[in-house]
């Protein structure tokens, strides 16, 4: 039975869903009296969300005391660090402090049947991508109707249209209509799956978008074998179109270059490689980016290896984890790496503590898997294949860039993990 007093819970978290998802860092770095917003916003679910019940389903999955743990961990050390460093701690603290967000969806999906409004309102996410690209090719003159911010680093962006998650959520939303279909998969969802997919490559041309994919089709293959190679099939098409639209004159050109082919690609991912130049000189840049990494992680593992303390515990929140100053003055904080950034913050402790509550929830997402395989129509289903989806994603870019110390990706990654619990209950609870 539905809890109406929930109801204002619901929207909130729908909210910070969606503003998350498309205002990325601008809605990151708006505050209200030099608080966070998404911090305000997340004080208000604690308070109404963080109870018996959430703490009991938590119990029963047998993750509540690894999680609070992680949690006391970490709110003791940066209540310390605040005092110091001051609020500038809360940015570097965000891939511990998001896990709240778990909680209060947990609350949320458990207590109501939230799922098929979750379902309608991903439905209005979808149409918004469209829309964002829309505003993407008009972006000059979008821009002039949205506020530019500041953050306490220093950074200014436009807080509606600043772009910094429209190259991902262009892949994700790339696989809705493939996801949440009632028949047969249609041909209008593939073209929409392939235009998507090939609108963010060519315009966007992130490594890290060709690591996903990679890691996406490879786990796909062994779920979802014929559909899989459906899919290739139809990218690889799509992928033709680009040599045919060249030779005909059409340029497609994106941020780095111009792409003739699906070489540029392969090259542009293996610039990943410290000293690879490959065939085309646009790509020394990217090469001279994957040395500064590497510099990044020797420099971070040399100073947390250099005393015991450091080693366990961790830097803490406040301080650049790198000593690099990038274009414009802006410090770089942190090393490119989720992984090392959690290590190098929480120390050895923390960061076994975060692989520990990590493996509890993909385990938990098989062990859901493996109830609702055979309900391929149910809107439990659905979001349980789109929410691994994006799990994946930030699993893999953790890999290039410290994904969850970005509010606009860790929220949704974890409001995500909540529903996906909610659901697990639903059928283990039976």
């Amino acid at each position: 039975m539905e809890n109406n007093k929930s109801r204002p819970l619901e929207v909130l978290i729908f909210f910070l869903f969606f503003c998350n998802l498309f205002f990325g860092h601008g809605f990151q770095i708006l505050t209200f009296f030099n608080l966070p917003v998404n911090y305000i916003f997340l004080i208000v679910l604690v308070l109404f969300t963080l109870n018996h019940q959430t703490f009991n389903i938590l119990k029963i999955k047998k993750i509540h005391s690894i999680i609070f743990l992680f949690l006391a961990l970490n709110f003791l050390r940066l209540i310390l660090d605040i005092q110091e460093f001051g609020l500038i701690a809360l940015r570097d603290a965000t891939y511990s402090i998001d896990i709240l967000f778990l909680i209060a969806s947990l609350y949320i999906f458990s207590i109501n049947n939230t799922f098929d409004k979750f379902i309608k309102f991903l439905k209005i996410c979808f149409f918004t991508v469209l829309l964002f690209i829309i505003f993407w090719t008009f972006k000059d003159f979008v821009q002039k109707f949205s506020p530019t911010i500041s953050s306490i680093t220093g950074q200014t962006t436009s807080l509606f249209f600043n772009w910094s998650t429209i190259a991902l959520y262009l892949i994700w939303f790339a696989f809705y209509k493939i996801i949440f279909h009632d028949d047969k998969i249609k041909i209008s969802s593939l073209i929409i799956l392939i235009f998507f997919i090939l609108f963010s490559l060519i315009v966007f041309q992130r490594r890290f978008i060709y690591l996903c994919l990679i890691a996406l089709f490879l786990v796909s293959f062994f779920f979802k074998k014929k559909e899989t190679i459906q899919i290739l099939v139809f990218f690889f098409m799509g992928i033709m179109i680009i040599p045919i639209l060249n030779y005909l004159g059409i340029t497609l050109e994106g941020k780095i270059g111009k792409v003739s082919n699906i070489f540029f690609f392969i090259d542009h991912l293996a610039s990943s490689l410290p000293g690879y130049v490959g065939n085309d000189s646009e790509f020394v840049v990217t090469s001279g980016t994957s040395e500064k990494r590497l510099e990044f992680i020797y420099y971070v593992l040399q100073k947390q290896f250099s005393n015991l303390f450091l080693f366990f515990f961790g830097t803490g929140f406040g301080q650049p984890l790198v000593d690099f100053i990038a274009t414009g003055g802006v410090t770089v904080r942190e090393p490119h790496n989720m992984y090392l950034t959690i290590f190098a913050r929480s120390g050895f402790v923390g960061f076994i503590l975060f692989m520990i509550i990590n493996i509890k929830l993909i385990y938990l997402w098989f062990e859901t898997y493996h109830y609702l395989k055979d309900q391929k129509k149910s809107p439990h289903y659905q979001l349980l294949i789109f929410s691994g989806i994006y799990f994946i994603f930030i699993y893999v870019m953790g890999l290039t860039d410290s994904t969850l110390s970005n509010n606009y990706y860790s929220i949704i990654f974890y409001i995500l993990w909540g529903v996906t619990i909610s659901i697990n209950h639903i059928y283990t609870k039976k």
